[in-house]
């Protein structure tokens, strides 16, 4: 990261910590609401899904300078189907 357009190491640290800390709590989630009320277990599955393709390209992207501006807007425009 040494172009002028490079965020600093420590801002970049801080920032993938808090995406990890995200990516936690997508993954934990699910589990907490029941199968009872599907409606809201889907809903919280779809949304706890989505959290974690975001972290993966904030993760992805604060961690590599070659990871590819392409991959990062079909997840943020939602087209492809992988995660990465």
């Amino acid at each position: 990261m040494s172009n002028a357009n490079s965020i600093d190491s420590t801002r970049v640290g801080l920032l993938l910590d808090a995406s990890y800390e995200v990516d936690k709590i997508a993954r934990v989630l699910p589990n907490l609401v029941t199968m009872d009320d599907d409606q809201t277990h889907y809903a919280v599955r779809a949304m706890a899904g989505r959290l974690l393709r975001l972290t993966s390209i904030l993760i992805s992207g604060l961690g590599d300078d070659d990871f590819p501006i392409e991959k990062m807007e079909r997840v943020l425009s939602f087209e492809g189907s992988s995660q990465g």
